[in-house]
């Protein structure tokens, strides 16, 4: 999306674009340019947001160098795997660091100039199996204001709905946490009506308590009939958790050390996906699907 079109809607489209300026940086955010050393990374965005994949490891580490964010042990966040780093030189990663801190300092200073105000509106949503998972969590959910639980970095939208995704949710975001986005990072404006932010809590215990009527099912999900839990007892404190994870990552835990939620598979749905979870509501009630939240205290 060019940026510049959007001018008549939000006074950021008259930010000043930098480009990324070191080629470690550029290929973990979106691998354009296609370096030798760096051609095999698969960039975060390009690949979604998943915690398994090695640029998310190692850009996270970065910015938490960079902005010197330090969380609380055992608080949600990715939790570093040393095998990412084995290719990098500590020499490497500290000039790739400076660069997330020149970005950083670029977008800070861009948005101070055309803001006013201290926060920004942003969103996110999702669709699929993953919004049926969360609207049957959320149904359990019963207070009026939910924790949401950030990873290092959690990308939003801010103008645009979030690909008008079945379950969306907003955010007054502190302008303090934002690290970069399309306003201010040439290699962000990408093709399509999405406007990347690159949001990161610098808090030791990285939750923002958020009202309910700020989490919206904007159409009809397909059902999960049933939910059960590896620990019942822990089960309210549990959700907030397996809800940040849906809404970030759909289903990808990383271990067993964090609440998270598992899709488990209608006896027809495994084989027939669609039609099996309509022949399961019907024939088979007995065996429909249902999503099961495990956490460290289970086991």
């Amino acid at each position: 999306m060019d940026i510049r079109l959007l001018e008549d809607r939000t006074p950021l489209a008259r930010c000043a674009q930098t480009t990324v300026q070191n080629e470690l940086v550029e290929a973990l955010l979106v691998n354009k340019l296609q370096t030798e050393k760096y051609r095999s990374i698969v960039p975060v965005v390009a690949n979604g947001h998943g915690r398994g994949f090695p640029a998310k490891h190692v850009l996270s580490y970065l910015v938490r160098r960079a902005l010197r964010i330090v969380r609380r042990p055992g608080t949600y966040d990715l939790r570093l795997e040393s095998k990412h780093f084995q290719s990098f030189s500590t020499d490497e990663l500290e000039e790739a660091a400076l660069e997330v801190t020149r970005i950083y300092e670029h977008t800070q200073a861009e948005m101070s100039k055309y803001l006013s105000q201290q926060t920004i509106a942003l969103s996110r949503g999702i669709d699929g199996l993953e919004a049926s998972v969360y609207a049957k969590l959320f149904e359990e959910v019963k207070e009026d204001i939910i924790p949401y639980y950030f990873q290092t970095l959690t990308f939003f939208n801010h103008l645009f709905t979030p690909f008008r995704r079945a379950i969306e949710f907003k955010i007054d975001c502190p302008l303090e946490w934002v690290w970069a986005s399309a306003y201010t990072v040439k290699e962000l404006e990408l093709p399509g009506a999405d406007e990347e932010f690159l949001v990161t809590c610098p808090l030791p215990c990285p939750v923002m308590h958020v009202p309910r009527q700020q989490f919206t099912i904007n159409s009809k999900v397909a059902p999960i009939d049933r939910m059960t839990s590896g620990s019942t007892k822990y089960l309210p404190d549990s959700l907030p958790e397996a809800l940040s994870a849906l809404m970030q990552e759909g289903f990808e835990p990383d271990d067993w050390e964090r609440p998270f939620a598992r899709y488990n598979f209608g006896r027809w749905e495994e084989r027939l996906m669609a039609l099996g979870r309509w022949f399961d509501s019907k024939a088979a009630p007995h065996r429909r699907n249902s999503v099961r939240i495990r956490s460290k205290s289970a086991h």
